[in-house]
């Protein structure tokens, strides 16, 4: 295994300088259909979102919407709100924190406002408690019935010094990689994981290791899945690339962004370098799509 790390952080060193640009969400592209309803309605309107209060009962004034996913949490990452008109009522926006699938804190980032204008935040400035994984936003409207107001936009992005990226995955071909009970097909844009006929679960792994830290994140993107869902583990071994055991950094999740700060990991004693596993589970014909990795450095 040591040769394969040599081998591995000689392949890295290509990469620098190469930043690159992550885009966990943008609501101009994703659009209406991107969101969730509480007691508020989102829709596009001749290309504007517009947001609006609509609380069954006829004494709340408040309503809510969120995107439907939920986003890593990078602390370095770049939270942009811009409210472009208030018709009636106020504004809240929220930052709802969670490990796992524990929602952990909800932040009020901006409460009760009536200031149109663009708002850009650091993620690590907010508040977020360090065991987040991951994270959701809300936009409520309130304080007058039909509050409503027009969203230039919400982003969540984040941009990585190509010095900061210890390997990065399209899967578009699969060197370094194995599998087992797994049938894999790549393509122009990513690849296909199926488990084999027999199995109910199969899994890939990056036969190369990364060192342990206890800084930096994983990322992971999967754009497509079909009556499937997906795991990221890590396989941790000692100096002496003995096996150590498996880490699960996030489980049974779907279509979208996912990841995790290493920081919230709980490694076994003497670990020191792991391996990535990806694992597919479903029934027969089920799949799912990845298109991009990262394992980043703060």
């Amino acid at each position: 295994m040591r040769t394969l790390v040599i081998v591995m952080l000689c392949a890295m060193s290509a990469l620098r300088g190469m930043a690159e640009e992550i885009v966990f969400f943008d609501a101009v592209t994703a659009g209406d259909a991107a969101w969730s309803w509480g007691a508020a309605r989102i829709k596009n309107d001749a290309g504007k979102l517009i947001v609006r209060e609509s609380n069954l009962n006829p004494k709340d004034a408040y309503g809510d919407v969120y995107p439907s996913d939920k986003f890593p949490y990078v602390p370095k990452a770049r939270l942009m709100l811009d409210v472009e008109r208030i018709f009636s009522g106020t504004f809240t926006f929220q930052v709802l924190c969670f490990r796992g699938s524990a929602l952990l804190q909800t932040i009020d980032v901006i409460k009760d406002s009536k200031e149109t204008r663009s708002r850009v935040f650091r993620m690590s400035d907010i508040g977020v408690p360090p065991q987040t994984q991951s994270v959701m936003f809300k936009l409520w409207v309130a304080n007058a019935k039909g509050a409503s107001l027009i969203l230039r936009n919400l982003q969540y992005s984040v941009e990585v010094p190509g010095d900061k990226i210890l390997t990065r995955q399209d899967f578009t071909e699969l060197a370094f990689w194995t599998n087992s009970a797994l049938e894999v097909t790549t393509t122009p844009t990513g690849t296909l994981m199926r488990p084999a006929a027999e199995a109910k679960a199969g899994s890939m792994w990056w036969t190369q290791a990364l060192p342990v830290s206890s800084t930096g994140a994983v990322l992971l993107h999967i754009p497509q899945v079909s009556r499937s869902v997906a795991t990221l583990q890590f396989d941790v071994f000692d100096r002496d690339d003995q096996y150590l055991g498996a880490i699960n950094v996030f489980e049974n999740v779907g279509t979208g962004w996912h990841g995790s700060p290493f920081s919230v990991l709980q490694w076994p004693e003497g670990a020191a370098r792991y391996q990535l596993k990806l694992w597919a589970s479903g029934a027969e014909g089920s799949f799912v799509g990845v298109d991009r990795l990262l394992v980043i450095e703060d």
